[in-house]
């Protein structure tokens, strides 16, 4: 499914919740579901680039994107996307109205027109998505699974 500039695999529901909610654990086996999940989801030569977390940078995705580079040797991986750090968006979901994220690059690149994907686990609240697409606007946001957001 596509939305403008984000894609998802399917709902946050059954096994790709499961899976989501084991990446944002560290849970190995879920690390290498979601790298599997990726790598149909991706094009040959892509350029993927993890969301960083709550904390301000790419932890449990940037483990996803080291399994999947593993996979794909035609895919770079580019971990270049931080924030500063905040309270997980899904909690804010719970508790508040989420507020807004600042992303920044800590080095610029130029991907010279190929394609750019920042790869997260779960869409919740399109917080942090609409934030990465400020900064890379020419970027696809591919996440496993959409929440009840959309």
């Amino acid at each position: 499914m596509k939305n403008n500039h984000i894609t998802w695999f399917g709902r946050y529901e059954g096994y790709l919740r499961t899976i989501a909610r084991g990446v944002r654990d560290n849970n190995p086996k879920c690390i290498e579901c979601a790298a599997k999940l990726f790598d149909l989801m991706l094009p040959e030569g892509a350029r993927v680039i993890p969301m960083p977390g709550h904390h301000g940078r790419a932890c449990q995705m940037l483990s996803v994107v080291r399994s999947l580079v593993e996979r794909r040797s035609d895919i770079a991986a580019y971990d270049i996307l931080k924030c500063d750090p905040h309270t997980a968006n899904y909690i804010q979901k719970k508790y508040t109205t989420p507020e807004p994220i600042k992303m920044r690059l800590s080095t610029e690149i130029n991907f010279n027109g190929v394609g750019v994907f920042i790869l997260d686990n779960v869409v919740c609240t399109g917080v942090t998505a609409s934030a990465a697409l400020k900064v890379l606007p020419d970027a696809t946001v591919v996440a496993l699974a959409m929440s009840s957001w959309r």
